[in-house]
């Protein structure tokens, strides 16, 4: 179908496909249509050694300070017809997966307490209140380098994924402190991401600026991968009809969903948000939950899916860890004891959308490379 013919919903809808945004007059979004597809989200840098197909290693982060989830995912495409759908496969073999305090991770990827993380490096400032604070810009910019050097890149990635920040109010007239805190944290994840490309390239020399082996970076918008996988019209339908009582969800300092403490007879509606975080969640069970996993049981649930391609997913031993913890129907719990042995209560330890997000994140890079490549095979598109 010639370029030209399409409608602007038409053109919409493919560029969802790919996750490339919508908005713009119709002019721009063939523009933008046009250039997308040739563009590849998924260079095939490496050589797997046992099946000797491509592989393209995913690092995607879900943003957060107390709850920074990752994942970590080799991926392979299979570009022959699938023999029942006749789409486009690709495996995702999950390498990591995990859920991590920053603070408490780099204390312990240094070997020292977190007394000694948020002072030991800034003794000339000992006396001062920046640097016993370690949102202090000087006390995060360590923690990034640090996150980066010690934690993530030694993954070997060959894309990472950095889910883009809002600053949002929360209906409020000020921005939360913690969302700023937040905000500080990814930009300089990718200041120190860019020094690092720019000094290996210094390294190595101009010519070579374009053969670093140094990852590509992205941002990745959530409202994106949200429009993608989730249908919207659905979330608000929810929105308006979902009740569920007041401690069933509970949203932490970063937004992130919690598993419910306990449980009341009053109820109330579930915000827009909250519905979608929970879809996000039971999304990720529904393609985990039951062997083999693949997002074959969730096609046609959200818009973006609404093709032949599909995405099978296996684990490390590490990562099947935190799919069982992700799947499990019964809440893993923790006893706490109050000073005097005399009360115990049971909390929940869980934060699922953090980890379903990053999970997410990087299925929809794949499927949105599987997606375009479908388009170009079968020649949806004259141009």
């Amino acid at each position: 179908m010639a370029l030209k013919k399409l409608t602007s919903a038409h053109i919409k809808a493919l560029l969802v496909r790919i996750g490339s945004p919508t908005t713009g007059a119709k002019p721009l979004l063939e523009a933008r249509l046009v250039q997308d597809l040739g563009l590849s989200r998924l260079p095939l840098l490496a050589k797997d050694a046992n099946t000797g197909s491509k592989c393209t290693r995913i690092l995607s982060i879900d943003m957060g300070i107390k709850n920074l989830a990752f994942c970590v995912a080799d991926v392979t495409l299979d570009l022959g017809p699938n023999q029942s759908t006749g789409g486009i496969e690709a495996n995702f073999h999950t390498i990591a997966w995990r859920r991590i305090d920053v603070a408490h991770e780099i204390a312990e990827a240094t070997a020292q307490s977190i007394t000694e993380f948020s002072e030991g490096s800034l003794k000339p400032f000992n006396n001062t209140m920046e640097a016993d604070d370690p949102f202090h810009p000087r006390a995060l910019a360590r923690t990034a380098y640090i996150l980066l050097a010690r934690v993530l890149l030694p993954y070997e990635p060959d894309i990472i994924l950095i889910e883009r920040q809002r600053y949002r109010s929360g209906g409020g007239a000020a921005i939360q402190e913690w969302t700023v805190r937040v905000n500080m944290l990814e930009g300089m994840l990718w200041a120190v991401l860019g020094t690092l490309r720019e000094e290996k390239a210094k390294g190595a020399g101009l010519s070579k600026r374009h053969d670093l082996g140094f990852p590509n970076i992205f941002d990745v918008s959530p409202a994106r991968v949200g429009a993608f996988w989730i249908d919207s019209a659905k979330v608000r339908q929810g929105a308006q009809h979902s009740s569920i009582p007041p401690k069933a969800i509970e949203t932490g300092p970063e937004g992130e969903i919690n598993e419910a403490k306990s449980s009341t007879i009053s109820l109330r509606k579930m915000s827009k948000g909250k519905v979608e975080k929970k879809a996000k969640i039971q999304l990720v069970q529904s393609w985990l939950t039951d062997s083999p996993f693949s997002t074959e049981p969730a096609t046609g649930s959200g818009r973006g899916m609404n093709t032949n391609t599909e995405l099978t997913f296996s684990f490390t031993p590490h990562a099947e860890e935190t799919r069982k913890d992700l799947c499990s129907t019964a809440s893993r719990t923790k006893r706490l004891r109050s000073p005097s042995n005399e009360l115990e209560k049971t909390v929940t330890v869980r934060k699922l959308d953090d980890l379903a997000d990053s999970f997410l994140q990087a299925a929809a890079w794949v499927a949105w490379e599987l997606n375009r490549l479908e388009i170009l095979r079968d020649r949806e598109l004259d141009i």
